[in-house]
């Protein structure tokens, strides 16, 4: 049996300056940390939609695609729903509502693609 890890995610966002703000200080600042966490792993994404088994420790994950993808990705519920579509390029910070709660994550990709998963 492997040792959990602490994972610990943070977002912060910051106004760079204008309209009276300094740019010193968060505007938002959100932290997650999981003491009982997995590690992160990565998701090889085929075209179409895909389903990735949760960690049952896991309170939440960062999806990370890579750098300069042009890739489209959706979050999915199930395979007939709109979705939520994602940054192609960029991380999405997601908070589950409780450790255990979310089984699965489906997303829908416009090709074939890894994503890092960072489980938190």
């Amino acid at each position: 049996m492997s040792t959990p890890i602490t994972a610990t995610a943070i977002l912060s966002a910051y106004v760079a300056g204008g309209a009276g703000f300094l740019g010193t200080s968060p505007l938002y600042s959100s932290s997650l940390s999981n003491t009982n966490g997995a590690p992160p792993g990565s998701a090889v994404l085929a075209t179409g939609f895909n389903s990735i088994s949760v960690p049952s420790t896991a309170n939440g994950v960062v999806i990370v695609p890579p750098s300069g993808s042009a890739t489209a990705l959706t979050l999915k519920g199930v395979t007939g729903d709109t979705g939520l579509p994602i940054a192609p390029s960029a991380p999405f910070y997601w908070n589950f509502t409780a450790a255990g709660a979310q089984a699965t994550i489906g997303i829908l990709a416009g090709a074939a693609v890894t994503v890092t998963l960072i489980w938190v």
